[in-house]
C-alpha cells in the first residue's frame, strides 16, 4: 500500500478514536506484533517482503484471538483469504466507502474508546 493510502487510513482510524501504528511491509508488521501489544490488525493482502496471507497465517499462529480485518483491491485475493484456514473477522474490498469502513471496524474491533 502506498504511503498516501496508509496515511488516509491512519487519519480516518484516528478520527474514529483508534490508536494506530502503521508499517509498510509484512515483515515489519510481524516484528511489530511480536514486540508490542495490539488489540487488532488491519491488513492489506498486497504487502512487500511478506505478503498479507502469510502475515495472517503467522499472526493466527502467534495470536489466535487477535482480531484481523483484511482489505484488498483484488476480489480473487479476498476469496482466497476467506477460503484459508487462517480466518479474519472481516474482509473489505477496495475501494470501499466510509460507511463500509466504519462498519467493518466496529464489527471486528468494536467502537474505539
Amino acid at each position: 500500500m502506498i504511503q498516501t493510502q496508509r496515511q488516509v487510513l491512519k487519519d480516518r482510524l484516528q478520527l474514529y478514536g483508534y490508536t494506530v501504528a502503521c508499517v509498510a511491509d509484512g515483515r515489519t508488521a510481524m516484528d511489530r506484533l511480536d514486540s508490542g501489544s495490539f488489540d487488532g490488525l488491519m491488513l492489506d493482502l498486497n504487502l512487500p517482503m511478506l505478503d498479507g496471507n502469510e502475515v495472517l497465517v503467522q499472526a493466527r499462529q502467534k495470536f489466535p484471538n487477535l482480531p484481523v480485518l483484511i482489505m484488498s483491491a483484488s476480489q480473487s485475493r479476498i476469496r482466497a483469504a476467506k477460503a484459508s484456514p487462517a480466518k479474519a473477522c472481516g474482509y473489505l474490498l477496495k475501494p470501499f466507502n466510509a460507511v463500509e469502513f466504519k462498519s467493518a471496524l466496529h464489527c471486528c474491533f468494536g467502537a474505539a474508546t
